[in-house]
């Protein structure tokens, strides 16, 4: 019987380098009615928010949310599927995963200037 591995919370499996980002955003959910959250961290993966409720993962959801773009405001509506959501005294309520899913090249461009500023 071979001998079970523990595996390291410690290790970060994202690949993505990611840019602190605070900015007010929408999480949509269908079913349920749109939550006002807060960006934390955004790459061209996913982003991490702050978010009054905990959640499931699994979920389906779509973020929007305004960031400044190479010449002005950017409005990004991005799909995703939770991946995490876990207690966070620092962030005021809950720290909330989001992995993007099926970018439509246009966004995933816009999202990507964004990123370079």
């Amino acid at each position: 019987m071979s001998a079970l591995l523990p595996i390291s919370p410690s290790v970060d499996r994202r690949i993505q380098s990611r840019k602190l980002i605070r900015v007010p955003a929408v999480l949509d959910i269908a079913g349920r009615a749109p939550l006002s959250v807060r960006t934390v961290e955004l790459s061209a993966s996913g982003l991490g928010l702050s978010c009054p409720v905990n959640l499931a993962p699994g979920l389906m959801c779509t973020v929007s949310f305004r960031l400044l773009g190479p010449a002005s405001l950017t409005e990004l509506v991005l799909p995703g599927q939770l991946t995490y959501s876990v207690l966070s005294q620092r962030d005021g309520g809950f720290r909330i995963g989001v992995q993007f899913k099926n970018l439509s090249t246009d966004n995933a461009k816009r999202l990507e200037a964004c990123l370079t500023i």
